[in-house]
C-alpha cells in the first residue's frame, strides 16, 4: 500500500496539486485526505476509487495502481479468481454458438482389424481414430459414449467442440469430469477452468449431452498409475488417452468394453450432475422456480436490471400474448406468478447491469429476460412504471436492494446473458434471444464454483467495476426521459 500512496503523492506533486485542493476536487474531507495519504487511516475502496478517478494520470497508470490495490485489499488468490471470472464473462461477446447438424459423409466402419485387440496411436493418428470411432458410434442405434477426461485440459474442450459440432443430434455422451473438493489448495482455479472449458459447449448442446462430476483431492496427470488415465468408452471399443489427448491406446476387445461400460453405468448413480439444461420456455421457468433456494439473497449480473421485481399480476397476465395456445399461455402465466412471489420474498439483492440496457428498454419496451416469442413489448405506461420503480428502489438504501450500472470498460455483459447467484450452491446461466443460438438455461450446482461467483459480485460492488449510486440514478433518469411521448 505504501507504493500506491507514494505514487499518488508523487503525481500530485508533479502536477502542483496540494492536498487541500485535491480534497476539494474529490469532495473528500481535508482531514480525511491527509490521514489517507499519510497512512494514518485505512484507504477503503470508496476513497481509493474516488482518488483514482480524479488523479491526473494516464489510463495505464491508473490501471496499474488499481490492480495493485485490488491485489493487496482482496489478497492474491481472490483477486486472481475474480480476474478469471471477469475474463470468462467478457468472453461471451466473442463466443459463437454455431452447431453443424449435417452428418459427415464418411464410411461407418472402423479401420481397426478385429484381430488387433490393442493399438497405440500418436499425434494426428490419435485424433483421426477418435473421430472415426465416434462417427461409427453415431450410426448405431441408441448410440452412446462415456468420456472421462481432465476437466481443465484444452484438449477436453477441443474434443467436446468437435463432438458437439459433428454429432449434436446423434449420440448420447456422458462426460465424467473431476472437480477439486476444496478451493483452499494450490489448484484453486481448477474448477473455474473446468467451467470455462465446458460452458460454451454446454450452452450450445442439446439434451443428449450430460456432464457429471466426481470430487477429487488433486488433479490426476500422466504420472498417476498409468500413462493413459482418461478414456472414451464406446459400444465396441475403449479409447484410453494421456492427459494431453495426443496419444491413444485403443482396446478393441468386447469383454473389456462391456466391463468398463457396466462400471460406468453403475458409477453414474453416485456422481452428481454438474449442470442441468433446458431450452423450452415452460421447462426453463419451471426449473427457475424449482431451484429457488431457501435464501433471501439474490445476486445477479444481467444485461438489464431485473425488472421482473416490479411486475404486477395484471402486467404478467397482459404481457404474455393472447395468440399463444391457451394451455401453454395459462401454464406460463401461472409459473411467472409463482416466480413473482419468490422475488417478493427476497429482502436483499444485488443487481449489476449494462448501462446501455436502460435506454434500449425505454425506447423499445422489450424486456431482455422475457423471450420475444412469448411476450409483447411493454407499453409506454408500463415502461414509465417499471423504470420509476427501479429508480425509487435505487434511491432508497434502507430496503437493501443495491442496484448499480456496470462500467463497460471493465465488464462487458452480453445482451443475451443472464447470470444469477442465489447462494453458493446454485449458479444460473441463461441465454435469451440470441441470434446465434436458441433459448438456453443452465443450472450449475457446485459449491466451490458458486462461491467464486458470489465473491466476484460482492467484490465488484466495492470496486470501480460499477458506477456509483449517483451515476446509476442519473442513468435511470436519462432512460425515463428517453421514453417516447404518448400522443394519445
Amino acid at each position: 500500500m505504501e507504493y500506491i500512496i507514494n505514487k499518488i503523492l508523487m503525481i500530485l506533486q508533479e502536477n502542483n496539486i496540494s492536498l487541500y485542493s485535491f480534497a476539494k476536487q474529490t469532495k473528500i474531507n481535508k482531514s480525511t485526505m491527509h490521514k489517507l495519504l499519510h497512512m494514518e487511516r485505512k484507504l477503503k475502496p470508496k476513497y481509493f476509487y474516488t482518488i483514482i478517478d480524479n488523479l491526473p494520470a494516464s489510463l495505464s497508470l491508473k490501471h496499474e495502481l488499481t490492480n495493485k490495490y485490488n491485489r493487496l485489499s482482496l489478497g492474491e488468490k481472490r483477486y486472481n479468481a475474480n480476474l478469471y471470472i471477469l475474463n470468462m464473462i467478457n468472453s461471451f461477446s466473442e463466443i459463437s454458438f454455431t452447431i453443424l447438424n449435417d452428418k459427415l459423409s464418411l464410411p461407418g466402419h472402423s479401420q481397426l482389424n478385429n484381430s488387433e485387440l490393442a493399438v497405440i496411436y500418436k499425434g494426428d493418428s490419435a485424433h483421426h481414430i477418435i473421430n472415426l470411432l465416434l462417427i461409427e458410434e453415431m450410426h448405431k442405434r441408441n448410440s452412446r459414449a462415456f468420456v472421462y477426461m481432465p476437466g481443465n485440459s484444452p484438449a477436453l474442450k477441443n474434443y467436446i467442440d468437435n463432438v458437439v459440432k459433428l454429432y449434436s443430434t446423434d449420440i448420447n455422451i456422458n462426460f465424467i469430469i473431476d472437480i477439486i473438493s476444496s478451493k483452499e489448495n494450490d489448484d484453486e482455479f481448477y474448477n473455474l477452468s473446468v467451467l470455462k472449458n465446458i460452458l460454451p459447449i454446454a450452452l450450445s448442446m442439446n439434451n443428449n449431452y450430460n456432464f457429471y462430476y466426481t470430487y477429487i483431492n488433486k488433479p490426476i496427470d500422466d504420472s498417476y498409475l498409468t500413462p493413459y488415465p482418461y478414456f472414451i468408452a464406446l459400444s465396441d471399443a475403449v479409447i484410453w488417452l494421456n492427459a494431453s489427448a495426443d496419444e491413444a491406446l485403443v482396446i478393441n476387445d468386447a469383454a473389456v468394453v462391456k466391463n468398463l461400460i457396466t462400471r460406468c453405468e453403475g458409477k453414474l448413480a453416485g456422481y452428481r450432475k454438474l449442470l442441468n439444461s433446458s431450452s423450452d420456455i415452460i421447462s426453463i421457468v419451471n426449473t427457475v422456480v424449482e431451484n429457488q433456494p431457501e435464501t433471501d439473497m439474490h445476486c445477479c449480473i444481467e444485461y438489464e436490471p431485473c425488472l421482473a421485481f416490479y411486475f404486477t399480476e395484471e402486467m404478467i397476465d397482459s404481457i404474455v400474448p393472447a395468440q399463444i395456445p391457451n394451455a401453454q399461455r395459462n401454464e406460463l402465466i401461472k409459473i411467472l406468478n409463482i416466480r413473482k412471489m419468490q422475488l417478493d420474498n427476497i429482502t436483499r439483492s444485488i443487481q449489476l447491469f449494462n448501462k446501455n440496457s436502460l435506454k434500449e428498454f425505454a425506447q423499445t419496451g422489450v424486456i431482455n429476460e422475457f423471450p420475444t416469442a412469448y411476450s409483447r413489448p411493454c407499453t409506454i405506461e408500463e415502461r414509465q412504471f417499471l423504470l420509476t420503480q427501479l429508480l425509487n428502489t435505487t434511491l432508497d438504501d434502507s430496503n437493501e436492494h443495491l442496484i448499480r450500472a456496470v462500467n463497460p470498460t471493465n465488464l462487458e455483459i452480453s445482451d443475451c446473458l443472464s447470470l444469477i447467484i442465489q447462494d453458493e450452491s446454485c449458479v444460473q446461466f441463461t441465454v435469451f434471444n440470441d441470434k446465434k443460438m436458441p433459448l438456453k438455461y443452465l443450472t450449475i450446482k457446485e459449491s466451490t464454483i458458486g462461491s467464486y461467483f458470489k465473491n466476484f459480485i460482492m467484490d465488484s460492488v466495492d470496486s470501480n467495476m460499477v458506477y456509483s449510486k449517483e451515476d446509476t440514478i442519473d442513468l435511470i433518469n436519462e432512460a425515463i426521459g428517453a421514453i417516447p411521448v404518448n400522443n394519445k
